[in-house]
């Protein structure tokens, strides 16, 4: 049994991948990613491996290999987990803070509606370095929330 990826051959981005003991065809045919005949859908190559890729490793568009550092995934929160993050004091001040300054209020109003809020996310990273200038949040304090690190 082998490893196979599935690109377009147009960007070299990964389509699919996984464990295979199939033909090309079959394993095209079985991810729904076979072209047929007058479709606009992107060409797709199969490259058969002998061997799962190393899980450190990501997919290389340019290498069609998998030879590149793997992303970190992202910090997922709900409003409820973020805001356990902040200590009961940084809590505090800043919902004094948002009763005179309109970019803390923006911030925790858009925390208070979004269903999902990412660490990677350029608002969580402005919002949190803008807590950091009004001396709402120190340095260490903004990192260790980015780093899902819950205050003790």
């Amino acid at each position: 049994m082998g490893w196979a990826a599935v690109y377009d051959d147009v960007t070299g981005n990964l389509r699919s991948s996984g464990t295979t003991d199939k033909t090309p065809e079959e394993f095209l045919e079985e991810r729904n990613l076979r072209r047929e005949a007058g479709e606009t859908v992107p060409y797709c190559t199969l490259k058969l491996f002998p061997a799962p890729p190393d899980p450190t490793l990501g997919w290389n568009p340019v290498t069609l290999d998998w030879d590149v550092p793997a992303p970190v995934p992202a910090v997922v929160w709900t409003a409820s987990e973020f805001m356990l993050l902040f200590t009961p004091a940084e809590r505090i001040a800043i919902r004094n803070a948002q009763a005179t300054d309109a970019i803390v209020f923006d911030f925790f109003d858009m925390v208070k509606v979004t269903q999902t809020i990412r660490a990677d996310h350029s608002m969580v990273g402005q919002g949190l370095g803008y807590l950091q200038s009004q001396d709402l949040l120190t340095a260490p304090r903004v990192a260790a929330i980015l780093n899902n690190e819950v205050p003790v």
